[in-house]
């Protein structure tokens, strides 16, 4: 193989590594972005379920105090604690056991959200991450293949690979992460990482 002919794919090879290598840092960019902001909704949960427990017991508290308070005017006034009166401070009491059971159950719908939002987020994130990948590793192909196709005048793919991989081991792309990934070029395949196999001609 020529010089020119290696230093065509070895450009080309240089290219594609370099499509991998952006398509990963954005992916990264992605998937921290994704990780900050369900990091942040998490806390948001943690931060709400704290200010609804303090909201609880201070409703709480203030009902006790309410009652106790109904309970001294009665017996300051002479009157018992049945019948009526009675009846007004268990209203108190009830009244004040719904409220806060709301407050509680408002918290944890809200918290429960943070944290749906939170999973949310980072499922997303890591499909989008995955998507940027693969249209990375999508474009670093086509651009190795459209080399070969120009090398081989669009007429055949017949040593494409073998031109390919001679290629990427003169430009020094053999051994890196890309050369290994896509480097696995034969004839009428080429072989991807995990095992798959791109078939050119059918």
């Amino acid at each position: 193989m020529g010089i020119e002919t290696a230093l065509i794919l070895g450009f080309a090879a240089f290219s594609a590594h370099q499509q991998v290598s952006a398509a990963e840092k954005q992916s990264k960019l992605v998937n921290e972005k994704a990780a900050a902001s369900a990091k942040a909704d998490v806390a948001r949960g943690e931060a709400t379920t704290k200010q609804g427990s303090l909201e609880a017991k201070n409703k709480a508290q203030q009902v006790q105090l309410k009652a106790a308070s109904q309970k001294s005017s009665f017996l300051n006034s002479g009157i018992t604690l049945e019948g009526t009166p009675m009846s007004a401070i268990s209203g108190t009491f009830d009244t004040g056991i719904k409220d806060v059971s709301q407050i509680l159950e408002n918290t944890r719908i809200t918290a429960a959200n943070y944290t749906t939002n939170a999973k949310n987020t980072v499922k997303f994130g890591a499909m989008e991450g995955a998507n940027i990948m693969a249209e990375g590793r999508s474009a670093a192909i086509g651009t190795l293949v459209n080399a070969g196709m120009g090398m081989a005048g669009g007429s055949s793919f017949s040593n494409i690979g073998g031109k390919a991989q001679s290629g990427m081991a003169q430009s020094g792309l053999a051994n890196t992460s890309f050369g290994r990934t896509f480097g696995g070029f034969s004839g009428d395949t080429t072989s991807l990482a995990g095992g798959e196999t791109i078939f050119w001609r059918g």
